[in-house]
């Protein structure tokens, strides 16, 4: 009986543990193979790797990303700052056009986020077990898998965002410290302007709870000072057009319908992660944990972040940072009854409490991994399995024609084809909705038959063309282009000849 009340605590809490450690790496594992796949796979998969792609070619000809004139070709837009793009541009000299190497810098942006918040834990909490988790459920979330594939900014901003995070929790005193922090916000801010809310407030709560409070806003001041001089860097080599392209151009039809639905989609389906971080927001502070003053603020202001999901065509990377908070509060709720053990020493006081709240963590992991790998990274990995023949056979269109190609879904494909975007339908579409832009001249464009090809996605179960065309666009269209045959789910339209008034 000695010996059962001796070991039994310490092999209860290993076993809760172990379980816990194979449901993650399951996880894990999961999310490193969709990663090999996706940078494996040659060709874009999402409509906005596109337009990313296409800015780094841009970027490495020392041509602007962000025009100031929006009447004429080409019709493009920058919504976001150029950071991602410019890590890019050495890989586009070296290697020319590709999407492999936007995807590698995803997959290291995410493995480092993921490090910095066990790291951060770590160093709050002094918990290896709440440690490591938290910095494997960032890999867990369905949302991080999605998009970790696509050559899209998020990744490399979370990654900065974090970096910031670690380094001003681990040195709160430390100036260098501060002023390092303040430029990791910077690279984050200028990689998607959204990473300006949850980061700097956490980071700027973490160093209120810590004396001299004066640091907390010498942070704010140094972010602000970085913040505007790489504004006005860019303002100026755009001649202004910077500021118009992500701000004016990013303002899109909002329906709170969205929102709730993606609500209904996280109660549901990660109800144990929602319920003990709102506990935790709300308790932590009196439970005198140390976590509680980066958990709590990054929670509340990745929330009202996510909360623009209700923006027309927007998608799970709003829910980036919201999935980082997640993953850190898991962290930080399981090292609320302290550490398990120090070193080699069993200090397993409240053992009973740390192995029911790792059992209940592996069960929310074992939950969420059926529905990651149902619900988001499914599609992805059809496509790349079965249409990479007709995709090869679109690339091979755009780049045997002579005159520009107009692309939806597949405008990567054109990129690849070695021609520059000449527009961008969704982004085009938003503005002349706000009467920001007048579509006349590139409805003439397509009347004079200046595009080789239009490639028009048209999947059965969604109305890709009427989410990301016009009406007027599409009846021009369909008066001066011809279908000629079909691949991946996507119209081949050539020019109409001249007594062609066949449908």
């Amino acid at each position: 009986m000695k010996h059962l009340k001796q070991w039994g605590p310490k092999i209860l809490t290993v076993a809760a543990v172990l379980a816990l450690v194979f449901m993650l790496g399951r996880a894990a594992w999961m999310f490193l193979n969709y990663n090999r796949i996706m940078i494996g796979f040659p060709y874009n998969v999402d409509y906005g790797e596109g337009p990313i792609l296409d800015q780094v070619m841009r970027l490495s000809r020392f041509e602007t990303i962000y025009p100031e004139i929006i009447s004429r070709m080409p019709y493009i837009i920058g919504n976001y700052p150029p950071m991602y793009q410019l890590v890019q541009v050495p890989f586009a000299w070296l290697f020319g056009p590709a999407f492999w190497y936007g995807r590698v810098i995803n997959l290291v942006s995410l493995l480092a986020t993921a490090y910095f918040i066990g790291a951060s834990l770590h160093s709050i909490t002094k918990d290896t077990v709440a440690a490591v988790a938290g910095g494997a459920m960032l890999l867990v979330m369905p949302y991080i898998l999605k998009w970790s594939g696509f050559v899209r900014v998020d990744s490399l901003a979370l990654g900065f965002s974090w970096a910031a995070l670690y380094c001003i929790i681990r040195k709160p005193d430390d100036r260098k410290a501060l002023i390092l922090t303040a430029a990791f916000l910077t690279a984050a801010i200028f990689t998607r302007q959204s990473y300006g809310l949850a980061a700097p407030f956490a980071a700027f709560i973490w160093l209120l709870s810590h004396k001299p409070r004066k640091r907390a806003f010498e942070l704010a001041m140094w972010t602000v000072i970085f913040s505007i001089a790489f504004f006005t860097l860019i303002y100026l080599l755009s001649g202004g057009g910077f500021f118009f392209n992500i701000v004016t151009a990013n303002v899109n039809p909002f329906f709170w319908g969205t929102v709730m639905n993606y609500w209904r989609e996280i109660r549901e389906h990660m109800g144990y992660l929602v319920a003990s971080s709102i506990l935790f927001a709300l308790g932590g502070v009196w439970l005198k944990q140390k976590a509680w003053w980066v958990a709590a603020p990054y929670l509340l202001a990745a929330t009202l972040s996510g909360i623009t999901i209700g923006k027309d065509g927007s998608n799970v990377n709003y829910l980036y940072e919201l999935a980082a908070a997640l993953a850190f509060m898991a962290g930080a709720v399981l090292a609320l009854p302290g550490p398990a053990w120090k070193g080699t020493k069993w200090v397993g006081q409240r053992w009973w409490l740390k192995a029911v709240l790792v059992i209940l963590l592996a069960l929310q992991v074992n939950a969420i991994y059926p529905w990651a790998r149902d619900h988001h990274s499914r599609w992805e990995l059809e496509r790349v399995a079965n249409e990479k023949e007709d995709i090869a056979r679109m690339v091979e269109l755009a780049r045997s024609a002579q005159n520009p190609v107009l692309a939806d879904e597949f405008m990567g494909l054109v990129v690849l084809g070695g021609k520059p975007l000449v527009f961008q339908p969704f982004e085009y579409k938003q503005l002349a909705i706000a009467s920001v832009w007048d579509q006349r001249n590139f409805i003439d464009d397509i009347f004079d038959k200046k595009f080789d090809y239009i490639f028009l996605f048209d999947p059965p179960t969604w109305d890709s063309e009427g989410a990301r065309w016009t009406q007027l666009q599409l009846d021009a269209i369909q008066g001066n282009y011809r279908e000629i045959e079909r691949l991946a789910n996507t119209r081949i339209l050539v020019p109409r000849d001249p007594i062609d008034f066949g449908s």
